[in-house]
């Protein structure tokens, strides 16, 4: 099998079994990650996918749970997204997603992020991990959280003079779609 594609509820414990009985995947699509079922075992080991390219995690679990168990050496392209559940906001959560993108940080081209929460500051940190960043996606609508991109990230990405943040990100002017009334 090199797709999967599972749109189920699961637990994490659930969806890092999977990915460990299944090395040969190349990409991986988690849509509903859910916080009930078995509780991830509490060990240092890190499962190492090597051949994945592309995953995605979607759901209303602690995301970070699972990204501190697993390591992504060819991760090209990563989604992530929190539906109404615990976000990136807190310490743990966001060193879980420090490590986790350490460990693809030479192969990672395409990151989506949607509804974690980030601080401003753990968003420029995390980026700055990112040297072959090509495509990012920031999707945040909660009413409760300060915007991640404000003038300050604008500029670590784009000011002239320094060295960007992500030096090989591709710019996208925006796409506006015009809805008759």
């Amino acid at each position: 099998m090199r797709e999967l594609h599972l749109n189920v509820p699961l637990s994490v414990a659930d969806a890092l079994d999977i990915l460990g009985s299944a090395p040969q995947v190349i990409k991986a699509k988690f849509l509903n990650i859910s916080s009930s079922g078995p509780t991830v075992r509490n060990t240092e080991d890190r499962q190492v996918l090597r051949l994945l390219s592309h995953l995605t995690l979607a759901g209303k679990a602690r995301l970070s749970h699972l990204l501190n168990k697993v390591a992504g050496p060819s991760l090209q392209s990563l989604s992530l997204q929190v539906k109404e559940g615990p976000t990136f906001d807190d310490t743990e959560s966001f060193y879980h997603l420090r490590d986790f993108l350490a460990s693809c940080s030479v192969s990672l081209s395409s990151l989506d992020l949607s509804e974690l929460c980030l601080q401003e500051a753990n968003l420029i940190t995390l980026l700055g991990l990112l040297p072959s960043i090509q495509e990012l996606s920031i999707y945040e609508t909660r009413n409760n959280t300060p915007p991640a991109i404000s003038d300050l990230f604008i500029r670590a990405l784009t000011e002239v003079g320094i060295t960007p943040l992500c030096p090989r990100l591709v710019w996208t002017p925006p796409t506006v779609d015009w809805v008759k009334c």
